[in-house]
């Protein structure tokens, strides 16, 4: 855990209590099935001795016997109707806990979200919060009975025979005592188990990403004994897991059964009368009663050991989960207001104002770029000049709000003459150098910027994009299927298609980063002019090597020892 963040037990009881109210009944429905053990168990016995023992006929118990029956249907009930509750339940607090974390997801800054491995974050959103499921359904409610039923029975057999109840007593506080101990050792074996998880995920997952890379460096086979190593070592850490289940789980029944043979012996030794005058002499109805009563003594004590490796696993889980919280937490960007879209802006007035902007190098030590002063307006386009790595895309990222500020403030000009902060998607949008297309069809791509648009929308902007020619000579046009990052497109076709996507939206500012990178210079050509028409009424700053490209451009700035200049 961060060292302001709760401890693992503080931060499951603070998950918990989001549904308190509602996890009372999943609660109290084991505790009740327990309670109606009582009448069950005396009515039972009651049966045995009235044929046995009085010798009545088995018809003359017959509403003993429908009561019995009635008993076992309305535990079985609300056994029933509390695991379905605990159910629903789980399912929303792990609902919401994953909604939370993808809103901290989103806001998160760029660098923060480039620092952090993809099959890490991936596994903690679904396997993680997964893991808190057994928490909620089976440990929560297990608990509860743990508490209450074992001395509601203790409570019941102390009128029938005071020695039974005092073994009870005695013995129950062992499994307990016993599962702290075990508890220790699980959870420090789960955590190491989920942090294997954890590392396998993103080793994977990275490994799948650069599979073409290692390929052509003759590395896979190298690769794929690491990842079998890792897989081992997985497989290792979950033995020692399941080692530590099994064997407290056959301690704890075996105090168990020492309690219950106990309790037998004792009963039994009384009836053959060799405990003399000290045996209470209760009747066949009371030991059968008590006897009855011994075992489900320990069931709830049982079924809490049986699910305290769900408690193990959840607390190792928030230690992760809280980790990826915090971690998400730092550098959050605003939430954009919901009253952003698509505000008056004047031609007359800068659209956009940086003050005094100083963009922090990556880790947060000391300065990338500064910005003493620039207004950009409406109608005009800047071509944004430097070398690699001078801050051209950092610069580019504030603007649209994915980047923090070490200093400064970036205003945002609207119907309010004086501005107001910037914050993410607030009628600005940016392409990056480097195009994103999920696996799926180009259509989907497409529909990324715009879901609603139609087929004849897709095919203008691909028409804008110049990329309509070589989309309509794929086998299945818009619905032809891509691969992840747009595998089986050249470099120059997945450029233009996220391009295209510009052409779908209707922002007040465009930001392009390197635009031209993958393109040959008369389709660069025809695409910018088409970007500037596009670009008419708003503002357009393309981040650029290319002077060809920049000459295109109302106005030029030029980056150079660290400053932005017009």
């Amino acid at each position: 855990m961060t060292p302001q963040s709760p401890t693992a037990q503080q931060w499951l009881g603070q998950f918990s209590s989001r549904a308190r109210t509602a996890l009372r009944a999943s609660m109290l429905a084991p505790v009740l099935a327990g309670a109606l053990l009582i009448p069950q168990a005396w009515l039972l016995a009651k049966i045995v001795q009235a044929i046995v023992v009085d010798g009545l006929p088995w018809t003359g118990q017959l509403f003993s016997i429908l009561m019995v029956a009635a008993l076992l249907l309305l535990r079985a009930a609300i056994s029933a109707f509390g695991e379905r509750r605990a159910q629903k339940v789980s399912e929303q607090l792990k609902q919401g806990l994953r909604s939370e974390l993808f809103a901290r997801l989103f806001r998160s800054t760029v660098p923060r979200l480039r620092a952090s491995n993809s099959g890490e974050l991936s596994t903690s959103l679904i396997t993680q919060i997964e893991a808190l499921d057994g928490f909620v359904t089976r440990y929560i409610p297990c608990m509860a009975a743990a508490a209450l039923v074992p001395l509601a029975l203790v409570l019941a057999v102390l009128p029938v025979d005071g020695i039974v109840s005092l073994i009870l007593l005695l013995s129950t506080p062992l499994i307990p005592l016993f599962m702290a101990l075990v508890g220790w050792g699980a959870e420090a074996a789960s955590r190491e188990q989920q942090q294997t998880t954890l590392r396998l995920s993103g080793f994977f997952a990275d490994r799948l990403r650069g599979i073409f890379t290692l390929s052509l460096m003759g590395r896979g086979q190298d690769e794929l004994q690491r990842v079998e190593l890792a897989s081992q070592e997985l497989r290792t850490r979950t033995m020692k897991v399941l080692r530590i289940a099994f064997l407290s789980s056959a301690v704890l029944e075996f105090f168990a059964a020492l309690g219950v043979a106990g309790i037998a012996v004792y009963i039994g030794l009384g009836y053959l009368g060799y405990l003399g005058e000290s045996f209470s002499g209760i009747s066949l109805q009371q030991g059968l009663f008590c006897l009855l009563l011994a075992p489900e003594a320990y069931q709830p004590l049982r079924q809490l050991a049986a699910n305290y490796h769900d408690r193990a696993a959840a607390r190792a889980a928030a230690v992760e989960v809280d980790r990826l919280w915090a971690k998400l937490g730092q550098d959050l960007i605003p939430a954009a207001p919901t009253s952003a879209d698509h505000e008056a802006v004047f031609p007359n007035l800068p659209v956009l104002v940086l003050r005094h902007l100083h963009l922090p190098q990556l880790g947060g030590q000391g300065t990338l770029l500064e910005v003493p002063g620039l207004q950009l307006y409406i109608d005009q386009s800047y071509a944004v000049l430097g070398a690699s790595g001078s801050g051209k895309t950092s610069l580019l990222e504030s603007l649209i709000g994915l980047r923090p500020l070490s200093q400064g403030e970036i205003l945002l000009r609207n119907s309010d003459t004086a501005g107001r902060l910037l914050t993410r998607h607030d009628g600005v949008v940016l392409m990056s150098q480097q195009a994103f297309l999920a696996m799926g069809t180009i259509a989907d791509g497409l529909h990324l910027a715009a879901p609603q648009a139609s087929d004849e929308q897709l095919w203008q902007a691909l028409e804008q994009a110049c990329a309509a020619e070589f989309v309509r000579a794929l086998p299945d046009g818009l619905q032809t299927a891509l691969g992840e990052g747009g595998f089986g497109l050249s470099g120059g076709q997945i450029q233009r298609l996220a391009l295209a996507r510009l052409f779908l939206t209707d922002p007040h500012v465009v930001l392009l980063d390197e635009p031209s990178s993958r393109l040959d210079a008369a389709t660069r050509d025809r695409v910018m002019r088409n970007i500037l028409r596009f670009c008419q009424g708003r503002c357009l700053v393309v981040a650029t090597h290319d002077q060809e490209l920049a000459a295109m451009c109302s106005n030029q700035l030029h980056i150079a020892q660290g400053v932005l200049t017009a």
